[in-house]
């Protein structure tokens, strides 16, 4: 089977994109990092570093981090125009459903 892999830009565009609306609802929820750092069972610097795209963020990490905001990222997926986030959102959303932290 052949893999296309994104290209870097696509793919940082991606994450940035992810990372903007995870610290949108974790302001808008009104939580620190730490608070949000005591949701995950994570340390303070490591979400800082999250944040500030300073961390491969894995699956479980992103799972983890919409689960302790509150986040469902397929119901989330629904607000988004472009149709290649979208697609990833709903992929994410259809994952997390699963994820049990």
């Amino acid at each position: 089977m052949k893999t296309y892999p994104l290209p870097d830009h696509a793919a940082d565009s991606a994450a940035q994109l992810i990372t903007d609306f995870m610290i949108a609802r974790r302001k808008k929820l009104g939580l620190t990092l730490e608070e949000l750092a005591q949701r995950m069972g994570i340390g303070k610097s490591t979400v800082s570093k999250i944040e500030n795209r300073k961390w491969n963020l894995t699956l479980n990490y992103l799972l983890k981090w919409c689960y302790a905001l509150d986040c469902n990222p397929y119901i989330e997926a629904l607000e988004i125009e472009d149709p290649k986030f979208k697609d990833a959102w709903v992929n994410l959303g259809r994952r997390s459903a699963k994820y049990q932290p």
